[in-house]
């Protein structure tokens, strides 16, 4: 039985917060994007990834993830990700997303690999 996937999203005073909870992979990543390119503005100070209800993302959800980092970059934006689940922390590590693990790390006690 596949997980539902859903992004609740809080956009408020120059701050974006996705919470992603249930799967993200090849197909719910057009849910997120769609929800990130809905909210995107050049006003955006602070984008956050609330990642504690993921259950499970593939390496096309992970692309996903650098796309929303790379897009709050661009836009000059601080960019968040607020605790993430033990399996989810190693699926990066082991794909190699170097600056997405940068990103846990920093929001949380997690050690580097």
């Amino acid at each position: 039985m596949e997980l539902p996937f859903s992004v609740n999203v809080v956009h408020e005073d120059g701050s974006l917060l996705l919470a992603l909870a249930g799967e993200l992979d090849i197909a719910t990543v057009p849910v997120l994007r769609e929800a990130v390119g809905e909210l995107l503005s050049p006003h955006l100070r602070t984008v956050t990834l609330d990642l504690a209800t993921l259950e499970f993302v593939d390496v096309v959800g992970l692309r996903a993830l650098v796309d929303v980092q790379e897009i709050a970059t661009a836009l000059d934006a601080d960019f968040q990700v607020r605790p993430v689940s033990d399996f989810t922390l190693r699926i990066i590590r082991l794909a190699g997303f170097v600056e997405l693990e940068a990103a846990v790390r920093a929001a949380s006690t997690v050690p580097a690999a």
